[in-house]
């Protein structure tokens, strides 16, 4: 966690500087998001990624959990970031194009090596807890009713539309 928290006050540091050099911002969100990505869940340490995806499983205004259909869309965006982070990692967009020329390794061999470590069920990384939480919820949340947009008021004179 000490390595994660360094690289947030580093990262703080640059975005506060007069004349930023957002190059170095961007290998710095990328080295942070690939640090709590390959978090391993044996560590001490707790998941900075997994605690947040807690909170954001908590609806604030109304005091209690979100709905599992109202939260199973922030797993899934953080999912997605998560699949997109590790193709990055794994096949640099700059080197893509010159892929056949440059390397002698197979570009889906480069994939699977990352693939199979941190995107995969049963893995010691936070995907694994993500996946699980995301499938949980939408197999519970397919049972929940959508919300009402129609509600009629209680004498049945009145109509009201999303409030």
């Amino acid at each position: 966690m000490s390595g994660q928290l360094s690289l947030l006050y580093h990262l703080c540091r640059q975005i506060k500087e007069s004349k930023p050099d957002f190059e170095a911002i961007d290998r710095n969100i990328m080295t942070l998001s690939l640090s709590l990505i390959c978090h391993n869940m044996f560590r001490k340490e707790r998941s900075v990624l997994i605690y947040y995806t807690n909170i954001l499983g908590w609806n604030d205004m109304a005091h209690v959990f979100r709905l599992p259909n109202k939260y199973t869309p922030y797993l899934a965006e953080i999912q997605f970031c998560i699949h997109i982070i590790i193709l990055e990692k794994a096949l640099p967009m700059m080197d893509r194009d010159e892929w056949v020329d440059n390397f002698e390794v197979n570009p889906l061999e480069m994939f699977l090596e990352y693939r199979e470590k941190f995107l995969v069920l049963g893995s010691p990384y936070p995907f694994d807890y993500l996946h699980s939480l995301l499938q949980y919820g939408m197999n519970v949340g397919k049972n929940i009713a959508g919300q009402e947009h129609v509600i009629w008021s209680k004498d049945g004179c009145r109509m009201y539309f999303d409030g």
